[in-house]
């Protein structure tokens, strides 16, 4: 083996055994956070919350502003102190879908699947 492939090689070697070297672990805490989590998790009833009854949550929004309020809210409930929402800004305008209709007009007619690309100007009413 020529020397300049034995330096890098034993470089690896030595920073593999670095990494591959094993920490001690609290195993009572482990089992503490793993039974909490697979017996007390609230995970599936916030992610439904946010998702089912808060919905949509565009930056800017006022389902994020909501979804915000919301989280600091449970956090308080959960015990955490000074819980607060942080400023977003500078980020610009909120937007909200409220409605879209696209439509087909020639060589036939016929409703389009279509939304609009998020924080675009409304049209200001109908456009042919």
């Amino acid at each position: 083996m020529s020397r300049k492939l034995a330096a890098p090689l034993a470089l690896v070697f030595l920073a593999s055994r670095l990494i591959l070297a094993e920490e001690k672990g609290d195993l009572d805490a482990v089992t503490r956070i793993r039974d909490e989590g697979l017996n007390r998790s609230k995970v599936m009833d916030t992610l439904s919350h946010l998702c089912d009854e808060i919905g949509p949550r565009l930056t800017g929004s006022p389902g994020y502003r909501k979804a915000s309020e919301w989280t600091r809210q449970q956090l308080e409930d959960w015990g955490l102190a000074n819980a607060h929402v942080e400023s977003f800004a500078p980020f610009g305008r909120g937007w909200t879908l409220e409605h879209v209709s696209v439509e087909m007009l020639a060589p036939g007619t016929g409703p389009i699947a279509a939304l609009p690309k998020a924080w675009t100007p409304g049209t200001g009413g109908l456009q042919r």
